[in-house]
């Protein structure tokens, strides 16, 4: 699965709500990303940031996160959403192995 750094941004009208309400915003994204087979691996509150939250996510592939994020949108509560794709050292470990095989097919530029 493939890990997400997701930065969002709620409306003032959503900011508002989730303050009278009382809301804890981590378990509505637990239980969306479980409904596409994702796992919510920390959802955190930012202050001093550009950002209003930011969580890390598990989802298997990014038509299932884009759905996610376009559903979000859609919602009306949510204004910017920023995506960083995370890796591990094994990541790493895997793609050095990788490029430095002979599997990948390429030409550098002026060759």
């Amino acid at each position: 699965m493939t890990l997400r750094c997701t930065y969002i941004n709620y409306t003032d009208d959503a900011l508002l709500n989730i303050i009278k309400n009382k809301e804890n915003r981590a378990v509505a994204m637990e239980k969306t990303l479980k409904s596409v087979g994702g796992e919510l691996i920390g959802y955190y509150g930012l202050i001093g940031q550009d950002y209003d939250v930011m969580m890390i996510t598990k989802v298997e592939n990014l038509r299932d996160y884009l759905s996610l994020v376009a559903k979000a949108m859609l919602g009306g509560a949510v204004k910017d959403i920023k995506t960083v794709h995370l890796y591990t050292g094994e990541d790493v470990e895997h793609a050095a192995a990788k490029a430095l095989g002979e599997s990948i097919n390429y030409t550098p530029a002026g060759s």
